[in-house]
């Protein structure tokens, strides 16, 4: 118990409505989450009472924003290839350029994120995969290459 319910204050919280509440309010529901509010949806039959939360594209966008990547690319003095590490994603690429090495980690990219998102109940019970779910939803907003080259490493 906090300090407002023992006051007997009412918080404004997010709205939690079970399924058969939103299909018969969906319109409404729908236009207050689009305004920016989060519409809590769980199923009352259900008994793990997991939740579904229903929030704005571009607010979820601006939440995710605060994962950043942060590519590390350098020269190999050994092999003499151009290297790119994207530790967020656990993703390296190598090349003779620095183009070609670019080039090579936005593949690896666009399938590791493909593979995440077909496999998704498998990934999120991997610990170290599941820490990487905000940066997959992040690229997954992504139209193409170049937005997702744009992310990764910035206006060019």
């Amino acid at each position: 118990m906090n300090d407002y319910t023992r006051r007997g204050e009412v918080l404004p919280m997010t709205t939690t409505i079970s399924i058969a509440e939103f299909r018969k309010d969906m319109r409404k529901l729908l236009e207050m989450a689009l305004s920016g509010r989060e519409v809590i949806c769980f199923d009352a039959k259900s008994r793990d009472r997991e939740t579904c939360s229903f929030i704005k594209t571009g607010l979820l966008q601006d939440i995710l924003k605060a994962y950043s990547f942060k590519p590390v690319v350098f020269l190999d003095d050994e092999t003499m290839t151009h290297n790119i590490h994207l530790d967020e994603l656990k993703l390296y690429a190598y090349a003779d350029t620095v183009e070609e090495a670019t080039e090579q980690l936005i593949d690896l990219v666009i399938d590791y994120i493909s593979d995440y998102i077909d496999r998704l109940g498998l990934f999120l019970n991997v610990p170290d995969r599941k820490e990487q779910y905000p940066y997959v939803l992040r690229i997954s907003h992504c139209q193409n290459r170049d937005e997702i080259k744009r992310l990764l490493f910035g206006s060019n």
